[in-house]
């Protein structure tokens, strides 16, 4: 796929911007919107088209009636979204529950839960004007493993810059943490002889975390370091 040029650019929430496609016999162009945080929507392409109840549904919201979807339709879904674009079929076993029927009228929004690895993450439906029936979660969950081993080479790295010998330990709880965006916790940190805790905190539900390591004396702590995204997350 081929975007132009140049290949960063800063874009306002909104824009909508063509990109080439190679390769497909069956689709030449696609139309993409920017998000926040960094994320893109994808627009069908010329001779596609959304299956018959997400058409339904945008059809009777845009003219102003009660807009009633089939639950277990929209958990199928959310499991599609939530499974289908993971690189090599790798990811969490998910269970996704909705209410019998959702009302996404107006400007409501209705609730389902994703399960990962028996922790329940919020999910919210509703009706964007301009992508339609869409979601979004509202919590994330951190692998807190990968936390634990991301911010440990990090203290390392940082003490070997310093000169000095890398043993900082970091120790965070097993499994995932379920958190609800802007949200901060703490892992336990020993370094250069000393007590530490590292302060991660998780600012929106990219899932993109920032951390640094505060101690009880006066030695300087370390500038934020921001990290790769740690969690299950769907794309636009």
């Amino acid at each position: 796929m081929q975007c132009g040029s140049p290949r960063y650019r800063l874009l306002p929430v909104g824009t909508v911007f063509p990109c080439s496609v190679m390769g497909s016999p069956a689709v030449s162009e696609l139309r993409l919107r920017a998000e926040s945080n960094g994320q893109l929507f994808t627009f069908n392409p010329t001779g596609f088209s959304s299956p018959a109840w997400m058409l339904n549904a945008i059809a009777q919201h845009d003219a102003g009636k009660r807009t009633i979807v089939d639950g277990p339709t929209i958990a199928a879904w959310i499991q599609f979204l939530l499974t289908a674009t993971a690189a090599n079929n790798q990811h969490p076993a998910v269970q996704v529950r909705c209410p019998s029927s959702v009302d996404v009228t107006g400007a409501k929004h209705a609730l389902c839960i994703v399960s990962i690895q028996g922790h329940d993450v919020r999910r919210e439906i509703f009706v964007d004007p301009v992508k339609g029936v869409d979601s979004r979660t509202l919590d994330v969950p951190v692998d807190l493993a990968t936390v634990q081993h991301e911010t440990q080479d990090d203290r390392n790295r940082r003490l070997q810059q310093s000169g000095l010998k890398a043993d900082g330990v970091v120790h965070c709880n097993a499994g995932l943490l379920v958190v609800t965006p802007p949200s901060t916790f703490y892992c336990d940190a020993f370094g250069g002889g000393k007590p530490y805790k590292v302060e991660v905190r998780v600012a929106d539900t990219t899932g993109m975390l920032n951390w640094h390591f505060i101690s009880g004396d006066t030695a300087p702590s370390p500038a934020p370091a921001a990290s790769p995204r740690y969690l299950f997350r769907p794309s636009p």
